[in-house]
């Protein structure tokens, strides 16, 4: 069984993660990148600003945007991936993450949940340069500005590089992370 992050793994999804390579889609050393496609989530620029990039990503989201998600399909190479959805806190989902090489989430709104998760399974985190970020990961991310190219393809280069490992929760999102989740729903029960 594959033990990276399995402390931290198995505090936030009730369970250790599964073995190495459950998820099979695409050899190891991709990227991953959670969210609905559309264009605030801004997958288009990301995949025109890497396509030189041998690195496989895995797009995970429906599409909101049926004409937006055409262009990604369209301009993708045909290493990057994507799929409509995974279900949350499956071993699909968790193994996706655990072995995926970097995460990242480079919209023009503040990342959801699934940074969270990622960052807590220990990937390197490729991120949009705004104070939501910055609060939330401090120095385990690397920021970018979403809208620049340039700087998408440097921060990817530089996250990839990076040994920077997310091994416990900044003391902020403590709250989020089991056991301290339960203990507000336990007090309205």
């Amino acid at each position: 069984v594959y033990k990276r992050q399995e402390k931290w793994c198995g505090r936030k999804f009730s369970s250790p993660c599964p073995q190495r390579g459950f998820f099979c889609l695409v050899p190891y050393d991709y990227a991953i990148s959670v969210g609905g496609i559309e264009p605030i989530k801004n997958q288009l620029t990301t995949i025109r600003a890497l396509r030189s990039i041998s690195t496989p990503i895995v797009f995970i989201g429906a599409p909101r945007n049926l004409e937006y998600y055409r262009k990604c399909k369209l301009e993708a190479p045909p290493h990057h991936h994507f799929i409509d959805t995974i279900p949350y806190r499956s071993k699909v989902f968790r193994s996706a993450l655990a072995d995926a090489a970097l995460y990242l989430e480079l919209s023009f709104e503040p990342p959801g949940a699934s940074a969270i998760e990622a960052a807590l399974s220990g990937c390197q985190l490729l991120l949009p340069d705004m104070d939501w970020c910055r609060e939330h990961f401090g120095n385990y991310g690397i920021y970018v500005k979403p809208d620049n190219p340039e700087e998408i393809y440097q921060g990817f280069l530089a996250t990839l590089n990076t040994r920077k490992k997310w091994l416990e929760p900044a003391p902020n999102l403590k709250e989020y992370v089991l056991p301290k989740a339960i203990i507000p729903l336990y007090e309205i029960i």
